[in-house]
C-alpha cells in the first residue's frame, strides 16, 4: 500500500535518484501480499492491505534518498471511472482489461491512419525473460491482438515469435484457439520465427512481432529491421520488446533500431514503486525503518495522453498526479511525485 512520505523536499531533492528496473512477479504471486485474489471460479477479487500513515517529518531524520524501481505487483485494486479523468489512460485493474484496453488502442490507431505501433504492457507474465513469464497468457494476450488486427485488414496477418520451440507452440495455440481458428482456417494467420530468416510478402497487411529481445544467445536486432524495412506501407506493431534490456551487469543486451523512433506508443502500462533508502548506504536501524514504497504507474492509451498516476491506500485507487503529450522522462515523474514527498496535495497517501 502507499503511505504519505512527510519528509522535506529541500532536504531530499540532494539525493534524489531513479533506479528502474523489470518486474520481478506476477499478477498471481499478487496473492501472497494480499492485493488482488482468486475467488472460486477464477475471477478476480481485490484486498486491501493497510498499513499505518506516517505522520513523522523526521522519521528517516532527512538522510534517505528516494528513487522509482519496477513494482512487484500489479498495478491496482480499482480503476478510476472514465468521467473522472477523460481521455487518460486509466489503470486497469487486471491483465484481462489491459488486454481490452491494448485491443482498442490497436484499431483505433490502424483507424486513425497509423503504421507503426509499439505495445508495452510490463508485467511479468508478458516478459519471456521474467521468472514470473506465462506463456499461455502470451498466447491469449497475443490472439486478443491478433483478432482485432484481422477484424480491419484486409490482408493476411504475419505473426513473428522468437525461439522456434515457442513458436511452434503458439501456432498450435493459435490454430485451436476460438479467437484466431478462423483467421488460421482461413489462410489468414502466418506463424514464424524470428530467428528463421522469413520475411514479409506482398499479400501481408499487417506484421506482429511478439517480445523480441536481444539475449547473450541472440542478437535480433538486425532481424527486427530487416522485417520493418521489407514491411514499409503495411501495419507493424511491436509487443513488449526487450531489446534494449539490461544484462546482469546493468549494461544494455543490444540497441534498438533506429526504425522504432518512427512507431507510436499505442498502449503503455507500467508499475512503478516510490522508495526510500539511506543515502550513504548503510543499513537502518528498527527505529529508522523507511516506509513501505508508494505505487506509482504510467499509463498511455492512443490517442490519449501519457498519464503518472499514484495509489491511494485510502479509496484504494489510483489517482492522476500528472499527465503531457510525450513520455514522461524519469525526472518528469519524480517531479509528478514532488508533492507526495513534501505531504502536499497526497489525498489519501
Amino acid at each position: 500500500g502507499l503511505t504519505m512520505l512527510s519528509l522535506s523536499w529541500q532536504l531530499v531533492s540532494l539525493a534524489l535518484f531513479l533506479c528502474l528496473s523489470s518486474f520481478c512477479d506476477g499478477f498471481s504471486a499478487l496473492q501472497n501480499v494480499g492485493v488482488i485474489g482468486t475467488a472460486k471460479g477464477g475471477s478476480k477479487v481485490c484486498y486491501s492491505q493497510k498499513t499505518p500513515l506516517l505522520r513523522s517529518a523526521g522519521l528517516l531524520g532527512g538522510r534517505s534518498k528516494f528513487y522509482l524501481r519496477g513494482e512487484r505487483g500489479a498495478l491496482g485494486c480499482k480503476a478510476l471511472q472514465d468521467s473522472e479523468q477523460g481521455e487518460q489512460c486509466l489503470v486497469p485493474p487486471d491483465l484481462d482489461q489491459a488486454i481490452a484496453g491494448c485491443s482498442g488502442a490497436v484499431v483505433e490507431s490502424m483507424l486513425s491512419g497509423r503504421r507503426g505501433m509499439l505495445i508495452d504492457v510490463l508485467v511479468p507474465e508478458l516478459d519471456p525473460s521474467s521468472r514470473g513469464y506465462e506463456p499461455e497468457t502470451m498466447r491469449l494476450f497475443c490472439s486478443k491482438v491478433l483478432a482485432q488486427l484481422g477484424g480491419v485488414s484486409l490482408g493476411n496477418l504475419r505473426v513473428y515469435f522468437q525461439g522456434l520451440e515457442e513458436t511452434g507452440a503458439a501456432g498450435l495455440y493459435l490454430r485451436d484457439s476460438n479467437v484466431t481458428s478462423a483467421l488460421v482456417s482461413e489462410g489468414r494467420l502466418k506463424v514464424e520465427s524470428l530467428l528463421n530468416g522469413a520475411l514479409p510478402d506482398a499479400d501481408d497487411s499487417a506484421v506482429i512481432l511478439v517480445a523480441p529481445a536481444n539475449t547473450k544467445e541472440d542478437k535480433v536486432t538486425r532481424e527486427v529491421r530487416r522485417i520493418i524495412s521489407e514491411a514499409e506501407g503495411k501495419a507493424i506493431v511491436i509487443i513488449n520488446h526487450r531489446l534494449d534490456a539490461p544484462d546482469p551487469d546493468g549494461k544494455p543486451m543490444g540497441t534498438l533500431p533506429l526504425e522504432f523512433d518512427r512507431l507510436e506508443p499505442a498502449y503503455y502500462v507500467e508499475a512503478l514503486s516510490l522508495a526510500a533508502r539511506p543515502s550513504d548506504g548503510r543499513v537502518l536501524t528498527d527505529d529508522e525503518a523507511p516506509p513501505p514504497p508508494m505505487r506509482i504507474a504510467v499509463t498511455r492509451k492512443f490517442p490519449g495522453l501519457w498519464g503518472v498516476f499514484a495509489f491511494e491506500e485510502a479509496d484504494q485507487r489510483y489517482s492522476l498526479l500528472r499527465s503531457q503529450k510525450t513520455k514522461p522522462t524519469r525526472g518528469a515523474i519524480m517531479e509528478a511525485c514532488k508533492h507526495l514527498v513534501t505531504g502536499g496535495g497526497g489525498k489519501g497517501l
